[in-house]
């Protein structure tokens, strides 16, 4: 008989001295303070949150539940016209209900500010909006376009820019390498009409990552879907 099992205790509880309490993850706590009380869940047949073992609902895990948690990187990757923010936000509510300890990593390809604002457009802007949203901590690699990524790269290797200039264009690769490199529990990507998500995902899997594609939908108005009908 596990000796946690529905026993009524004397010991003070933690955050309010009251009595009687049980054993938590958090130490001993009062019916009132317990896991899934403070999750606004019942407590099923009597069963509770002890350290090793967790009755909380998926849909309100307890504190201890959470902090138990292995942390989990997530390589995500998309392109600069992905504007589905909702599909965006959707896929990563489930990663954070099942893996609440996370890390995001992108390339930080944010879009253009117009009039100081920057539109809800790019893979890279909307997940940084989610983890801002929920105060979740990110892992940023922006490709350095003006500084040759190797010391190989020659002059005529730099492609003119439209506003002046020059840039590297195996930037984009170089950081997509960087970050695969640096490895990740998996790789989620949301591709769109540019070469370097599919660049990344080729890369990750390589790397023995799994990819995790998430294509457009056909009610997101995807422009992929309107070339393909076209042609």
């Amino acid at each position: 008989m596990n000796r946690h099992a529905d026993q009524q205790h004397t010991v003070p509880c933690t955050r309010c001295g009251a009595t009687p309490t049980r054993l938590y993850a958090q130490g001993r706590l009062c019916a009132d303070h317990s896991p899934s009380a403070l999750a606004g869940q019942a407590e099923p047949a009597g069963g509770y949150c002890a350290p090793a073992r967790h009755y909380c609902s998926p849909d309100a895990r307890c504190g201890a539940w959470a902090a138990q948690q292995p942390l989990w990187r997530v390589l995500a990757t998309g392109g600069r016209d992905r504007d589905d923010k909702p599909l965006v936000w959707g896929v990563f509510n489930g990663i954070r209900k099942e893996h609440p300890r996370l890390v995001v990593v992108h390339g930080a390809a944010y879009p253009k500010a117009i009039r100081g604002l920057r539109p809800d457009r790019s893979a890279d802007w909307l997940i940084h909006l989610w983890c801002v949203a929920n105060k979740i901590y990110e892992e940023t690699h922006p490709a350095d376009w003006k500084t040759c990524s190797t010391p190989d790269c020659a002059p005529e290797h730099r492609k003119q820019h439209r506003s002046g200039g020059t840039y590297c264009p195996d930037a984009g690769t170089w950081r997509n390498d960087e970050m695969v490199q640096l490895h990740a529990d998996e790789c989620v990507a949301f591709p769109g009409r540019g070469p370097g998500t599919r660049d990344c995902m080729r890369r990750a899997g390589a790397a023995g990552i799994p990819v995790r594609p998430i294509p457009w939908t056909r009610a997101d108005q995807n422009p992929l879907f309107e070339q393909e009908a076209a042609s």
